[in-house]
């Protein structure tokens, strides 16, 4: 499939078709209808105001869009005397910092106005109004900057989707969105730049849930388990876990985790089999076999797994190829966001309740966790992660091999019933697609 770009910074190409995996997307983020007004003022020479309109709850909050996106607003200049005003251009720019370092990935530029062809910027988007000779009075353009849904670069040939506006405190990154006026006036006075911050979202959102978690869902029963719902359950690797009770008696313990069943595909740069919205929840499902019976009641409680969600925000020192963004890590920054609520479940059958317990359990999903993401040389990954049990009779005598599983958390709900946590009330309920 063929898209449509445009030349950006440092040998960028700005991706504008619609990806596939996006298309259908149902957003109910809050509308583009609140006002926001800046101004930049001299007060005996002139006063350049920037108007515009965004998703802000708050005309006193960051304007904020979202994938597909355009800004829209008017720029206005007043000038108490005559003044030549060789240029004026409105960008809308993205800058990543990596603590000294900074790299702008996106820049669109519109030109509104120019003293004379000689002033017109070759990056504009749109030919500017030229209009020659010395300006007096109120002058106002409007303009229309459509976000892209990501970015080329020549140099690696990786296309990456616009990442959201973030702040790791671990690593000292910095993903930063602004709109920036700049007017420049004759040779001798100095250049004015008005630059406003905004916060941007992407479009990301699961797949479907099985058919039969979608009934579940609808009916607000107990999801179905993965004996029955094989298609809505992926199975991680058992764990054998070697370990002493009471102080005395060696035991052999054997774990299984298995968490729901989702596909997601698209801009991000590897495919997950797990995905889910910020603000919802993760069901979990664990088993637990053993010889010993009253080694499994102790190890059974709902406070012994020890499951979480981990965010990895990493840094690399230069940009390559995935395989050297695996080898090269240069800093990093691993932070539990995350962990599991259990409870015991039953079992049918006697012999099999002498040797098996379950648990079910569940992970809330911050709402305000920035969704995974690449740009560059940075990242931010997510996994869920099987670390011990931790009993309080029960000491681990082998190194317990690490669970690691990765998962995506997206922006957007999928387009069907969506969970209710049974132990956490989770922030939203219904059964279309939102952005939150």
């Amino acid at each position: 499939m063929s898209l449509l770009a445009q030349p950006g910074p440092n040998g960028a190409e700005f991706v504008y078709e619609e990806p596939p995996e996006y298309a259908q997307v149902v957003t109910r983020a809050h509308p583009i209808q609140t006002e926001h007004a800046y101004q930049l003022s001299k007060r005996s020479k002139y006063r350049l105001s920037l108007a515009l309109t965004s998703r802000a709850r708050d005309a006193r909050e960051q304007p904020h869009f979202v994938q597909r996106d355009e800004i829209m607003g008017s720029v206005e200049l007043t000038l108490n005397h005559e003044e030549v005003i060789r240029s004026v251009t409105i960008s809308v720019i993205g800058d990543l910092f990596l603590r000294t370092e900074a790299t702008r990935f996106l820049s669109i530029v519109q030109q509104l106005h120019a003293s004379d062809a000689r002033e017109v910027s070759p990056s504009s988007i749109l030919s500017p109004v030229i209009r020659s000779g010395k300006l007096k009075g109120q002058h106002t353009w409007s303009f229309r900057i459509q976000l892209p849904k990501g970015v080329v670069f020549s140099e690696e040939r990786n296309r990456y989707q616009l990442p959201p506006s973030l702040c790791d405190t671990g690593t000292r990154a910095r993903v930063q969105y602004s709109i920036v006026v700049r007017m420049k006036r004759g040779i001798w006075s100095s250049g004015q730049r008005l630059a406003i911050p905004f916060e941007y979202t992407p479009l990301t959102r699961p797949s479907l849930p099985s058919i039969m978690r979608q009934i579940s869902y609808m009916e607000q029963r107990p999801l179905i388990g993965p004996d029955e719902d094989s298609d809505g359950w992926k199975s991680l690797p058992a764990v054998n876990i070697y370990g002493k009770a009471f102080s005395v008696q060696l035991v052999e313990v054997t774990v299984t985790l298995l968490s729901i069943l989702k596909y997601t595909g698209g801009l991000t740069r590897r495919s997950y089999q797990l995905s889910y919205t910020r603000g919802s929840i993760i069901p979990l499902s664990l088993s637990m076999s053993a010889s010993d019976q009253q080694v499994l009641d102790l190890l059974s409680a709902p406070s012994t797994p020890q499951v979480h969600l981990v965010r990895k925000a990493t840094v690399i020192p230069h940009m390559g190829v995935p395989t050297a963004r695996a080898l090269l890590p240069w800093d990093s920054n691993v932070e539990t966001v995350g962990t599991a609520i259990w409870w015991r479940t039953p079992h049918p059958g006697s012999v099999e309740r002498s040797r098996r317990r379950h648990l079910q359990g569940e992970i809330r999903v911050p709402k305000d966790l920035p969704p995974n993401c690449s740009i560059l040389n940075f990242s931010i990954e997510y996994q869920i992660t099987f670390e011990t049990l931790k009993a309080v009779a029960f000491s681990i005598t082998s190194k317990i091999p690490p669970t690691i599983e990765p998962v995506e958390i997206t922006t957007t709900t999928p387009q069907a019933p969506l969970p209710v946590g049974l132990l956490v009330t989770p922030t939203i309920l219904g059964d279309r697609s939102e952005i939150v």
